[in-house]
């Protein structure tokens, strides 16, 4: 595994005097592995499931911004902090569900 990074804050235009983020639970790099990156959300039943469901909304607009290259070239943000990823789209995210009160009884 090239790294483990966790709480990984990533900024996304500030809406009026608050700036908004979408905060990773955790991002890893396993390019030996096939992943060059892969951000990881754990969802430990700690939330209701409409706050995670808008952490996907400022996922997709973290995907959606973009810079200039050193070229002038309009490129998504992401591309500048992370490895292609080799495929079409942004870096895939996972969810990792917990056992707790949402999954239900143990077995």
């Amino acid at each position: 595994m090239a790294s483990w990074s966790t709480e990984v804050v990533h900024h996304l235009p500030a809406g009026g005097r608050s700036r908004s983020t979408v905060q990773t639970d955790a991002v890893l790099h396993a390019p030996e592995a096939g992943v060059p990156v892969l951000l990881l959300e754990v969802d430990n039943c700690t939330e209701s499931a409409e706050v995670l469901a808008a952490k996907f909304d400022r996922y997709r607009r973290f995907f959606r911004l973009t810079t200039k290259d050193h070229q002038g070239r309009e490129v998504p943000v992401w591309r500048t902090l992370y490895p292609s990823t080799e495929r079409e789209g942004h870096p895939p995210v996972a969810v990792v569900f917990n056992p707790g009160t949402r999954a239900g009884g143990r077995l």
